[in-house]
């Protein structure tokens, strides 16, 4: 009867340090940890999802886009309306944010199942507009796929670093426009934002950027703006070319190399 009334009394103990335990927690410590495991439940969910796109829609080096049924957009709706990433900020900027939205899974339900090659660490998603201009796309492997990192680059035609050879610091990116025509691109969408949202630096970087994808390299330049009455100009502030195809952008190291295959034109 003792040695009962000793198993009973442990039992006791345990449930209520198990329940004390629980309690000690602050509300907001509560709130904070149940955020974190939605958010964990949240990224366990896009991974599997994107794990199953990467299964199907994943196309071999030696098959063509043109032959992989590339998704074509209207450009101007694709790049200036899309409700799952913004050409025009890098996806580092959602990295801690609930409400991001350019998930793999997602991207592919709005827009449908482009498709997907691997390289190296990453693999890259294409979409095609009807202006001909292809939009690409990069998911980490670190991240199982599921969301995008560095930013989504517009190639209106494959060009060579040797063709920006005239373009200097303190030019403006109606300059760079004579030489690539996604600068066109990337400046109508910057006139459609608000000046507040332009200057800068910040933790971002500059926040007025242009990507260009090279067939010998990327290339990124960072500009300032700089406003007269209703007038605008941006103007390029810093230059830098990576050979190897790998930037730093707020979400780390990403490499933008595509196959030979996969630029416009090609």
């Amino acid at each position: 009867m003792r040695q009962l009334r000793i198993i009973i009394l442990a039992v006791m103990l345990f449930c209520c340090f198990f329940i004390v335990s629980g309690c000690g927690r602050t509300e907001s410590e509560t709130t904070a940890w149940n955020r974190s495991q939605a958010a964990e439940d949240k990224k366990a969910r896009e991974i599997d999802a994107a794990q199953h796109f990467v299964r199907n829609n994943a196309v071999s080096f030696d098959i063509p886009l043109e032959d992989a049924q590339l998704p074509v957009h209207p450009q101007d709706k694709f790049l200036y309306e899309n409700t799952c990433f913004n050409f025009l900020r890098g996806s580092g900027f959602w990295s801690n944010s609930s409400l991001r939205t350019d998930y793999l899974s997602t991207i592919s339900a709005r827009y449908g199942n482009a498709p997907l090659r691997m390289m190296g660490g990453f693999l890259y998603a294409v979409y095609e507009t009807d202006a001909g201009s292809r939009v690409y796309l990069f998911f980490p492997k670190s991240e199982g796929y599921s969301h995008m990192t560095g930013r989504a680059v517009v190639m209106c035609a494959a060009l060579e670093y040797k063709d920006f050879a005239g373009i200097k610091e303190g030019q403006t990116m109606d300059d760079l426009v004579a030489v690539d025509r996604s600068a066109r691109l990337y400046a109508r969408g910057f006139d459609r934002s608000e000046s507040s949202a332009l200057l800068g630096p910040n933790a971002e970087g500059w926040n007025i950027v242009t990507l260009h994808l090279l067939r010998d390299g990327v290339l990124r330049y960072q500009y300032e703006l700089v406003e007269s009455g209703a007038a605008r100009q941006y103007l390029i502030r810093k230059i830098e070319f990576a050979p190897d195809f790998i930037l730093e952008e707020l979400d780390g190291k990403v490499s933008y190399k595509i196959l030979p295959q996969d630029y416009v034109n090609s």
